[in-house]
């Protein structure tokens, strides 16, 4: 049985930390429970309570959505096994015997929510932590990726597109290829995770196949929005679109260098398996 105090602890921290109550939350309290902004301190104390659990989910859970970060910390405070369904279900309660209250903030105003089971079963479910890590995945990080990068490292190797013998395979051997080449870089992990999750490659032939197909979607881009230079020129200090195309040219040259440091990746293992 894993010792779950750190991880609760963690979380509790989290939880109670101040948010922002967003526009979207306000407007939607608004159109459905008829509470405007200036009477939202009412909404809290009198119309939450008696709301039901999906109406509470709906209402707020996009508040209680936990980033790339803390999952990463979260997921570092767990065995590589990962949880079981029961430990994740003591997490929950145990948070909720903890009467977290986040205190919410609207400008200069306070709104106290204590946390309802709803919303910390959702978070507790998208910390992703019954995921478990696979034990090569798992000594090739602490080999192959530089340690102020191995706590996202394990977070993003234990997402659900490298669930499996095959994918596990799959992102061993990169990782040891990277490992080789001293190559890693936390952003190609998550260009790659990317990848795997909208292409669902079976092997490396596959993989190396769809980076292919991506370099080349990348090479005809056209990010200009204007049709000759001359047009360009002129009217780029005034025109918001080439702020906008700059900015997508920059982007799609950052794709293009982790594509093709990614096939590179890719020719070394090949070539390894020879």
């Amino acid at each position: 049985m894993a010792d779950l105090t750190p991880l609760i602890d963690l979380l509790a921290g989290d939880l109670a930390a101040e948010r922002p109550l967003t526009a979207a939350v306000i407007a939607h309290i608004a159109a459905e429970y008829n509470f405007p902004a200036d009477e939202l301190d009412r909404f809290f104390t009198t119309r939450l309570p008696s709301l039901e659990e999906f109406e509470v989910e709906i209402s707020l859970s996009r508040l209680f959505t936990p980033d790339s970060d803390l999952r990463a910390r979260a997921f570092a405070l767990v065995p590589d096994r990962g949880l079981t369904a029961e430990e994740e279900q003591e997490v929950v309660e145990r948070l909720g015997e903890r009467g977290i209250v986040c205190p919410l903030r609207s400008g200069s105003d306070d709104y106290p929510m204590a946390m309802v089971p709803v919303l910390l079963e959702r978070y507790v479910r998208l910390l992703n932590l019954r995921a478990p890590l696979d034990p090569e995945v798992a000594r090739l990080i602490q080999e192959a990726v530089p340690e102020d990068d191995r706590l996202a490292a394990r977070h993003w190797c234990s997402l659900p597109q490298w669930q499996g013998e095959e994918r596990s395979r799959l992102l061993a051997a990169w990782l040891a290829a990277a490992g080789e080449r001293a190559s890693f870089r936390l952003d190609r992990l998550i260009y790659l995770t990317g990848v795997v999750k909208s292409y669902r490659p079976h092997d490396l032939d596959d993989l190396d196949r769809q980076l292919t197909n991506l370099a080349d979607a990348l090479d005809n881009i056209d990010a200009n929005p204007f049709f000759s230079e001359e047009l360009e020129e002129s009217h780029a200090e005034q025109h918001q679109a080439s702020d906008h195309a700059a900015a997508r040219r920059a982007e799609i040259a950052r794709e293009q260098a982790i594509t093709a440091a990614l096939r590179a990746d890719l020719k070394a293992m090949a070539a390894g398996d020879e």
